[in-house]
């Protein structure tokens, strides 16, 4: 389930690659109301799978020293998934939100999964 979990979050990072350029580069623009909405329809997905995983698979990573790090990648995933609904929302409203959003949105992201790429490598 955690590989799962991993690439459904791989998927939405892409995604979210691409969004951030054109959301960035755009002046007076948006990106595309669809592909937002496959991006966070991957990252919930791979946040969901990653909780049902934590609550019932047994922990792993306990000889590295590294057993919290699914509940690392989850609280860090859960509080991206916020600020992206934040990111949604102005999108929604036809806001433009400061870089300082999406920068702290993808800096979370890329935590949680980082930390969720090293924790499903320990067996």
């Amino acid at each position: 389930m955690l590989i799962a979990s991993a690439c459904c979050l791989a998927a939405a990072l892409a995604i979210g690659v691409v969004l951030a350029a054109a959301y960035l580069r755009a002046e007076g623009r948006f990106p595309p109301l669809w592909l937002g909405a496959i991006h966070g329809a991957f990252a919930l997905s791979g946040l969901g799978i990653l909780g049902i995983a934590l609550a019932t698979t047994s922990p792993r990573g306990q000889a590295t020293g590294s057993a919290s790090f699914g509940a690392i990648a989850f609280v860090a995933l859960a509080v991206a998934a916020a600020f992206g609904l934040r990111v949604f929302t102005a999108h929604l409203r036809r806001k433009h939100l400061p870089g300082t959003a999406l920068g702290v949105h993808a800096m979370l992201a890329v935590t949680g999964f980082v930390f969720l790429f090293v924790y499903a490598l320990q067996s």
